[in-house]
């Protein structure tokens, strides 16, 4: 099985190189995890200045948020990322959520949630 991954431009310049595509091929043995960390390693621009901060995500849901510098990794999904069991079997797109950290941009999109619900 082979996913698309894409992601957004983060400055005129990078748009140069648009579209982001990047096939992921065979991956039908590997975990939501080492997928993920694929991506944080070896797709998503990691030099911009300020850091930044990816969403992930897979079809409509988000499933996790990276962040640069520090290279941390929150997964969102309620699911065992370390089970090869683990669809992603939809393409795949990167979000930046500009320079935040993972922690202030779940506390965000906590509120907004909380917002929608009441």
């Amino acid at each position: 099985m082979n996913i698309t991954i894409t992601r957004e431009s983060v400055c005129p310049a990078d748009d140069l190189l648009a579209p982001h595509k990047k096939i992921l091929r065979n991956i039908q043995k590997r975990s939501a995890r080492s997928v993920i960390e694929e991506i944080r390693d070896n797709y998503l621009p990691q030099n911009v200045q300020g850091g930044s901060t990816w969403i992930i995500e897979r079809g409509s849901q988000q499933i996790a948020v990276i962040a640069f510098p520090s290279r941390e990794i929150v997964f969102l999904e309620k699911t065992d990322v370390d089970s090869e069991s683990l669809e992603l079997n939809k393409d795949i797109k990167a979000k930046c959520a500009g320079s935040i950290t993972p922690s202030s941009w779940l506390e965000e999109n906590k509120d907004k949630s909380k917002q929608a619900e009441g």
